[in-house]
């Protein structure tokens, strides 16, 4: 079973080849290159396509046949075209570093988007050291928030860690000089808006280098002094820190008697079906995906329409002057689709 054996139809007795067959083999491996012979070998494609027919299809080539094993297998082990499984092997072998973002092995650095539950000032980001699982999949536990960017850890940290820092530091000054609800309790009376720009704008700035970090959490303390203790693990939630801003539309549908305007957020590549607003300046959908909405202007009127029960009911003999004080401002600014009888048309 190691040699080839060739045959010819002329019947010609010859020493070793006939001219026909020598030409034929010439042939074949002048188009087909000389490892076209390899699906021969014992245990080879064609052997093996001769024990598992169904599995192998045959495509006739200008001078042969060829044999490929059918799609849905994927790699076919102990085929010459199979991928160097000897390479696989050493590269299994090859033990994992040490962690170069935590104190030891099982040591990781995190950010988390603290939110202060009685609200009294907006969200803000602070770093904090976290313990991993034995499988490494998930944070198990957290150490001290690091309100002070301890130094014992300056020598694990990334540049951009320290530029996050840096940040951190930053939006807290800033958030410390605001309120952290848009609408006291009980009211639809707002505060200054204006006052939010510049505390937004340092979101804004960190929010690439978030996107880069592999762990990042929401957190929910009850008042500034958590800040000395440890992020409560019942409190501390794993999200995914999205690079998207949702765009907010709204959607003016025809009752009849009345209209209702709700508002709709949407991807660049799909709409966004369900949605909490967690926090000032940020949307969440339903897999944990955190958005930073485009500007503070967003974050308002997200919280607006939330305060107004999710939907505004005007009706008919109300419309015109609803139009004139406040649709038409809305319009300037966000897509409104209105909605009769299942047809839509943009304003």
């Amino acid at each position: 079973k190691d040699k080839l054996q060739v045959a010819c139809s002329c019947g010609e007795q010859v020493e070793t080849l006939c001219i026909h067959a020598f030409k034929a083999l010439d042939r074949l491996c002048w188009y087909e290159g000389s490892d076209y012979f390899q699906q021969f070998r014992p245990n080879g494609l064609f052997e093996m396509s001769v024990k598992h027919k169904k599995y192998f299809r045959k495509k006739q080539g200008y001078y042969s046949q060829d044999l490929q094993p059918a799609k849905t297998l994927g790699t076919v082990y102990a085929l010459s075209e199979t991928p160097g499984f000897t390479d696989a092997v050493k590269a299994l072998a090859i033990q994992p570093g040490n962690s170069v973002t935590g104190g030891s092995e099982a040591d990781v650095f995190c950010y988390l988007v603290v939110n202060i539950r009685r609200r009294d000032h907006p969200p803000f980001l602070m770093p904090c050291m976290g313990r991993l699982n034995k499988a490494g999949t998930a944070v198990k536990k957290f150490y001290p928030f690091l309100t002070g960017i301890q130094k014992e850890y300056d020598h694990l940290l990334t540049d951009d860690q320290k530029w996050l820092n840096g940040q951190c530091l930053a939006l807290l000054k800033e958030a410390e000089k605001l309120p952290g609800k848009f609408f006291p309790s009980f009211s639809m009376e707002a505060v200054d808006i204006s006052l939010y720009g510049a505390c937004f704008a340092v979101w804004e700035k960190l929010w690439p280098l978030l996107q880069k970090q592999p762990y990042v959490f929401t957190c929910s303390i009850y008042n500034k002094r958590d800040l000395k203790t440890k992020p409560p693990i019942s409190r501390t939630l794993p999200v995914t820190v999205s690079p998207y801003q949702p765009r907010l539309s709204f959607r003016l549908t025809d009752k009849r008697d009345f209209f209702q305007l709700e508002m709709t957020a949407k991807l660049p590549c799909k709409m966004i079906g369900s949605f909490d607003l967690p926090m000032m300046f940020f949307m969440q959908d339903n897999e944990d995906n955190l958005y930073l909405f485009p500007s503070h202007v967003e974050a308002y009127m997200a919280e607006w329409i939330r305060k107004a029960g999710n939907r505004i009911t005007v009706f008919k003999e109300h419309f015109a002057g609803f139009k004139e004080h406040f649709l038409s401002h809305l319009q300037a600014r966000y897509e409104v689709i209105r909605i009769k009888q299942k047809k839509k048309t943009v304003l």
